[in-house]
């Protein structure tokens, strides 16, 4: 007689590599289903893993969200580490910055999904992080204007306006890529580019 297969379950791995399969696994169902119907026994399930496994690791669903979110801005902001410190032309800065953005949320959609979730008990909890994660990365981003007005690259400016206008900028691209057809990614990037150094006048 036929069985049904019986998904393995992973129990000899390493705890952090379960932690980080959870994580993969939450990831990929909060970003298709939402926060409110993802339960977590879809995503014990999708780890190959037990529920209590599970919240052994994360207290709650809440938190096994935050984890997810944490690491995305981890990963995305370990792009930028160098961005800072190259010695490149304004233009070559940009492109640089836009492109890592870019290419980081069109290569993971789900962490774009996953942040964009607007449910206020989601947002609630997880703004400290969120809020964490934004603020670092304008810094950062505040941080390379600053050098480039200090070269002598470009005219002096707000720099934390000009990093507002730059992240408005990339997750502007980012929407056009991942929900937009039939747009070049280097070609947005490019225009761009353009049009923030010369702008829109002949």
């Amino acid at each position: 007689m036929l069985r049904e297969p019986i998904k393995p379950k992973r129990r000899n791995l390493p705890e952090n590599e379960r932690k980080e399969m959870i994580l993969d696994a939450a990831l990929e169902s909060f970003a298709t289903h939402g926060y409110d119907t993802c339960n977590v026994d879809a995503i014990a399930e999708l780890a190959g893993t037990g529920k209590g496994t599970i919240y052994r690791h994360f207290p709650s669903k809440l938190e096994l969200f935050a984890a997810v979110v944490e690491r995305g801005h981890t990963a995305l902001l370990q792009r930028f580490a160098n961005l800072v410190e190259e010695k490149c032309e304004v233009a070559e800065h940009i492109t640089t910055g836009l492109t890592q953005f870019v290419d980081f949320f069109v290569e993971y959609p789900n962490y774009y999904r996953v942040m964009m979730i607007e449910q206020p008990e989601v947002r609630l909890k997880v703004k400290l992080d969120m809020d964490a994660g934004y603020h670092h990365f304008l810094k950062v981003i505040a941080a390379t204007v600053k050098e480039d007005i200090r070269a002598g690259r470009i005219k002096k400016v707000d720099s934390e306006f000009a990093a507002e206008y730059f992240l408005s900028l990339m997750k502007l691209i980012v929407e056009r890529q991942l929900y937009g057809k039939g747009h070049s990614r280097r070609k947005d990037i490019r225009e761009a580019v353009e049009i923030t150094l010369k702008g829109l006048m002949r």
